[in-house]
């Protein structure tokens, strides 16, 4: 995924985004209406759906995991396998963090 996004970075381009107030299906929808977005996406071999799917559930897993018990107590239950990949690549995690943040101006 890092080398994904940091082609679309370099591309200048900003996809879509997820948030509480936008299903899905339309952040789908929006990344598939981007040509210039797709043409990256496919030399990654991933699809808009894939894209955005991957993304949500790395943000809710990483977000999630560091979160104190508390606010877990409401969240959905996290795939064990997702939070043992994240805590055993914390650089690449970093990196990924770090290059997806639309205010970073330089990609390490």
């Amino acid at each position: 995924m890092l080398p994904l996004i940091r082609a679309i970075r370099q591309a200048h381009l900003t996809p879509p985004m997820q948030t509480k107030n936008i299903p899905l299906a339309v952040t789908i929808r929006r990344t598939e209406a981007m040509p210039e977005l797709q043409a990256i996406l496919q030399e990654h071999d991933m699809s808009a759906r894939d894209f955005v799917m991957s993304l949500t559930t790395f943000e809710m897993t990483t977000t999630m995991s560091d979160a104190p018990p508390a606010d877990r107590k409401t969240a959905p239950k996290l795939n064990r396998d997702n939070v043992r990949l994240i805590q055993s690549h914390r650089a690449l995690t970093q990196a990924l963090l770090h290059d997806m943040d639309e205010d970073s101006e330089k990609l390490q």
